[in-house]
């Protein structure tokens, strides 16, 4: 087991975990950065494939399923006014942090 896996394998398994109790459609795929998927060293978890995935922030997975819906909360958030005309912060509550993170390869 790569120390990478080994750092993060309980927090994607509580993502998955979650997802799957509180989202009506089931999970498809575990989405990392590419160079975490790489450092992760493995292709499959708990019967769900893992894939590299550009979108996925470094230092973070996301659980991807039918429902997922790539940016909606910034799309969202662009057309909500801030009842006290502060500017709103977006939250990403789809992505989820990881413990340790891969080293980052050009």
């Amino acid at each position: 087991m790569s120390s990478f896996l080994r750092k993060n394998v309980e927090l994607i398994r509580a993502g998955l975990d979650d997802h799957n109790k509180n989202c009506p459609v089931p999970a498809r795929a575990i989405l990392l950065h590419p160079s975490e998927h790489a450092a992760l060293d493995k292709d499959n978890l708990w019967g769900h494939p893992v894939l590299a995935d550009d979108r996925v922030r470094l230092g973070y997975f996301r659980i991807d399923c039918e429902a997922s819906a790539w940016d909606i909360e910034r799309e969202l958030a662009l057309h909500i006014e801030s009842p006290a005309k502060v500017p709103l912060r977006v939250l990403d509550p789809v992505e989820s942090p990881l413990v340790a993170r891969a080293t980052q390869r050009v």
